[in-house]
């Protein structure tokens, strides 16, 4: 009677312990398709963001440069045809982590991408513009990069090369 008794027991705890075995085949599955879902959605975005950034960073980098071309405008009245005039090291020496050079061009700035860039973009040019008010030589000048316009009464300067998908570039390089 003893064995009986104990013998009992042990199939109501393998029983008990089959009722909490874990999750279903269905249960993995569902978990597994929502993960996909959520990584499929969430790579794209940081890729895409990991280009702004980039871009940002060669616009940045090209700052120092367009106060040069700035001191040019503001002394001669007219903008820098090349890098010597704008007092600046020639193309292949202006580089960072983002741009193999940067060559003045009719006061224009092309950035050449390149070094540590994401592939998508190595050897693009991102085109930084001069605007010039319209018949006033002495007025400031203002900037605008990519596709983006002049505004009214004043006009864009130097010519584009910027061939980067508009997809990748800041909204104030596109409007």
């Amino acid at each position: 009677m003893g064995m009986m008794v104990t013998n009992m027991h042990f199939r109501e705890s393998t029983s008990l312990f089959n009722k909490v075995n874990g999750f279903t085949l269905i249960e993995l599955m569902i978990v597994v398709s929502i993960l996909s879902i959520l990584v499929s959605i969430g790579i794209p975005s940081y890729h895409q963001h990991t280009v702004k950034t980039q871009i940002k960073q060669a616009l940045l980098y090209s700052e120092q440069l367009k106060q040069n071309v700035n001191e040019y405008y503001r002394v001669h009245q007219r903008l820098p045809t090349s890098n010597k005039q704008a007092g600046l090291p020639e193309p292949e020496y202006l580089i960072s982590n983002y741009v193999t050079s940067v060559e003045v061009n009719g006061g224009a700035l092309q950035i050449q991408l390149g070094n540590k860039i994401n592939q998508k973009l190595a050897g693009k040019v991102l085109t930084l513009h001069p605007f010039t008010v319209n018949d006033s030589a002495k007025s400031p000048i203002a900037w605008g990069c990519g596709y983006s316009k002049a505004p009214q009464g004043m006009s864009k300067k130097g010519s584009s090369r910027t061939d980067i998908d508009h997809y990748y570039l800041p909204i104030q390089c596109r409007i």
